[in-house]
């Protein structure tokens, strides 16, 4: 669901945006509720709506494939999206440049980090090898330079303080310690466990409540009063959907 919301959200603010001004215009309090989230979303820029859209994308493949894993028991199916994840943060930092650059991948690792409150994928060491990685950045018109790590490896908000994140980290104000694979990994089994107790729980659930319906319908009075009146059960016995035998001790017990 979230996936799909994403996805919606995205595709709609990047490709239709008359649409969404023409909505904004005609709402009649635009200070307040559903217009003031509206207008903040058209606020944003291409690149992050964008981003948006591609995780949308991505998070529908990935539920997409461990609903998949889960229906058919395949443990190797949600380890290859623990793989493949793994895999797309090791490419992340090596391409990450900066929020300033406008790059779709630089983005969608910012919202990564920002969203598991981590750094790179081992930690913030990860940057220190890096080519790509810029020391300076620009995010909601303010320039920070120069700059050792990404500025959503801070833990807080942002500062222009000299002594305060991002132009000085620290494992108080920040997430420099905090690798996204160590994140993902807990997340990831975390969710497998929710998963897995959800489904035995549901399982449980069908079974206790087919059980009572069957204990019901025995204990219910229509239950003795099933049986139809003699002419309709000769006539459902001559298309053969009532075998006789019962019309024989129908007619034994009265």
């Amino acid at each position: 669901l979230l996936g799909c919301a994403e996805f919606g959200l995205g595709a709609y603010l990047s490709w239709s945006p008359a649409d969404a001004d023409e909505l904004y215009d005609a709402s009649q309090e635009p200070e307040t509720g559903f217009p003031l989230v509206m207008s903040r979303l058209i606020a944003l820029p291409y690149f992050v709506t964008i981003s948006l859209f591609g995780l949308g994308v991505l998070t529908m493949v990935l539920s997409a494939w461990g609903i998949t894993a889960v229906w058919l028991e395949r443990k190797s199916l949600l380890y290859s999206i623990r793989k493949l994840y793994n895999r797309f943060l090791e490419i992340s930092v090596q391409k990450y440049e900066s929020i300033d650059s406008n790059k779709v991948r630089s983005h969608l690792f910012a919202t990564v980090m920002h969203a598991l409150q981590c750094c790179g994928n081992n930690g913030a060491s990860d940057f220190d090898k890096s080519e790509a990685f810029t020391r300076n950045d620009t995010i909601r018109g303010i320039s920070y330079s120069p700059i050792q790590y990404p500025i959503h490896c801070c833990a807080r908000a942002f500062s222009t303080d000299r002594n305060a994140c991002p132009l000085k980290f620290t494992p108080e104000n920040s997430n420099i310690e905090i690798g996204c694979k160590d994140m993902f990994d807990r997340e990831f089994l975390f969710y497998v466990n929710v998963t897995g107790g959800s489904l035995l729980g549901f399982a449980a659930l069908e079974v206790l409540l087919t059980v009572l319906a069957v204990l019901v319908w025995r204990r219910s009075p229509v239950q003795e009063d099933f049986w139809y009146e003699d002419d309709e059960e000769e006539s459902f016995a001559m298309k053969g959907r009532i075998p006789r035998m019962s019309l024989v001790n129908r007619t034994a017990r009265k």
